[in-house]
């Protein structure tokens, strides 16, 4: 059900805007691993699979919208495998798309801002052989800190990315006026 993208080290390279608008646009290249992670596929279901760890790397495009607040587009993309038993069946890229907005403690006279991370969007489940592309909705929980300099800068940040895969239906809740069908995560 997680997927669990651990420890992402990222590059900031600020804008090439003159001084009040160097901070307020930054590209970042990102680099990094993400570890194993369980798939939870029920009791019925084969036992033991994983996505196993791998390089992890992509950008953000982000921009502060006041002191404090900052939206950024981020990609990223994980070379891994599918694992069963223990055994690497399947080679599957994973990559993620999401808008994150980023909560900064700004603390003026400093170059080091902790943050606070929230992110939503899109996986996107790429095996090498055998099964169709998926895409499922997912989020991202995570902090870090941004060590900026005049022109160039660096990120900083771990993440928890869990993604919803199961889509069947788990059947339906009523409440006194409507019914509503349920998922079974």
């Amino acid at each position: 059900r997680s997927r669990i993208a651990a420890v992402t080290l990222a590059l900031a390279l600020a804008g090439t805007a003159s001084s009040s608008q160097a901070r307020q646009i930054y590209i970042s290249p990102m680099a990094g691993y993400s570890t194993a992670a369980n798939l939870e596929l029920g009791q019925n279901d084969a036992q033991d699979v994983k996505v196993t760890g791998g390089l992890t790397w992509g950008g953000q495009l982000g921009f502060m919208a006041h002191e404090g607040f900052t939206f950024e587009a981020s990609y990223m993309q994980q070379e891994s495998h599918l694992s069963v038993l223990g055994v690497d069946r399947i080679g599957l890229k994973v990559g993620q798309l999401h808008g994150n907005f980023l909560f900064e403690k700004i603390r003026y006279g400093s170059n080091m801002h902790p943050y606070f991370l929230l992110g939503l969007g899109a996986t996107f489940f790429n095996p090498d052989r055998g099964f169709d592309t998926v895409s499922r909705f997912s989020l991202g929980l995570g902090g870090g800190i941004k060590i900026e300099g005049e022109k160039v800068g660096l990120k900083l940040q771990a993440k928890y990315n869990p993604t919803y895969l199961n889509d069947d239906w788990g059947g339906t809740w009523c409440d006194p006026f409507y019914c509503y069908q349920v998922a079974d995560p």
